[in-house]
This record gives C-alpha cells, structure tokens and sequence, in this order.
C-alpha cells in the first residue's frame, strides 16, 4: 500500500513537471519572423523578439508610429528567471529607453550566470501629439 501511495505522488510530480516544461516551449528562436502584436492610436505596428544563444539573452524590440502623429516611445524590459512556478529578477537585466521619432528600435543583450527558462517582460508606451498614449505589453519566453 505504501509503495502505491509513493507512486502516486512520484506520478503527480511528473505529470506537473511536464505540463510545466510544455508552457515554455512557446519561444521565439532566431531566424524566426516577429509577429506584429497590435495597431494602436499612435503606433501602426509594434514587434519584439527575445531569445537564448550561448547562454546571452537578446531582446530586440521595434515600433513603426504613424507619420505626423507619432513623436517618441518609452521602452521598459525586465529579464526574469523562472523557478518552479515563480519568476525573479535576473541581475543587471532591467533596461528603460526613450526613442524619439516616428519609427524605433531598442537592443540589449545580457550574458547570463546560469541555465534554465527565462522571460522578458516588456512593456511599450507610444505617445503622439496630444494626449494619451498607446501602450504594448508581452513576455516572451525563452530557455538557456
């Protein structure tokens, strides 16, 4: 009877651990085309791409505005590590730019200390004449 009980809990933990390693499969590999996420106000189109090459992290990030309407886009990323269900902040992998134009891109890249499942949470705010702004979140995954 024991020996089921211990099974049965060895079997749970199994089964937790391989829907958890499929939640992260969905990441953006280099090669692959980046997927426009919305249109907005003041942005046509916005994209990004996170990625994993010999243990640097990549995070690229463009937004096209709209002529005469776009004027700048603040641009927040925050690397995380993943352990077991809970995200933490990887060390010097925190960004804030400010791109000014109607079109922009940011890049930044971090060699990373240890292996496993990692996101970029991103956050974009495209502002135009006037006021408001539009904003873009996303939190691409990606493994080491």
């Amino acid at each position: 009877m024991r020996t089921k009980q211990i099974l049965s809990v060895l079997l749970v933990f199994a089964v937790l651990f391989a829907v958890m390693s499929l939640s992260v499969q969905a990441e953006n590999e280099p090669g692959i085309p980046e997927t426009p996420l919305l249109r907005y106000s003041f942005v046509s189109y916005c994209t990004d791409d996170f990625y994993i090459v010999n243990g640097t992290a990549y995070v690229n990030i463009k937004y096209y505005g709209i002529n005469n309407v776009t004027t700048r886009a603040e641009v927040s990323i925050k690397l995380q590590h993943q352990f077991l269900f809970w995200w933490f902040d990887v060390s010097g992998g925190e960004w804030f730019d400010t791109v000014y134009g109607v079109n922009g891109e940011v890049n930044h890249s971090l060699a990373l200390s240890s292996g496993g499942n990692f996101r970029a949470v991103i956050n974009v705010k495209v502002y135009g004449q006037g006021t408001g702004y539009d904003e873009i979140n996303d939190n691409p995954t990606a493994s080491n």
